[in-house]
């Protein structure tokens, strides 16, 4: 049995929602996420892109299940996806998917540094 599935994504498609549960992690092949920020009373402003060498939801790993940003598809396209709590299973059974994570995440962070500055 697979746990990830094959799913098309639509452009302007809500993934996820800023403080809320994500309910999947998505590994984008040929389509784009942008991460936007969510300040009330302020003007959304992207935070991040995540295209075929990342994915949204990395977080879930270290158990961390809400979204830190709105994502929205912002690039139509497929993209492998599987559901969050499969995600932190396979994450807590393996410490190299754990440590992929972990680095994923720090790469992440650091675009995003770099972007703000």
């Amino acid at each position: 049995m697979s746990v990830a599935e094959w799913v098309e994504l639509e452009s302007q498609q809500v993934l996820g929602r800023a403080g809320e549960r994500l309910s999947h992690v998505y590994f984008p092949t040929n389509s784009m996420i942008s991460l936007l920020s969510n300040l009330e009373g302020a003007r959304h402003f992207e935070a991040g892109q995540i295209g075929f060498e990342g994915m949204l939801g990395a977080s879930a790993g270290l158990g961390v299940t809400a979204s830190a940003f709105d994502a929205v598809v912002s690039g139509a396209g497929q993209a492998w996806r599987i559901q969050l709590d499969a995600w932190r299973s396979h994450c807590l059974a393996s410490r190299t998917l754990s440590l992929l994570t972990t680095r994923y995440l720090y790469v992440e962070l650091s675009q995003m540094g770099t972007m703000v500055a």
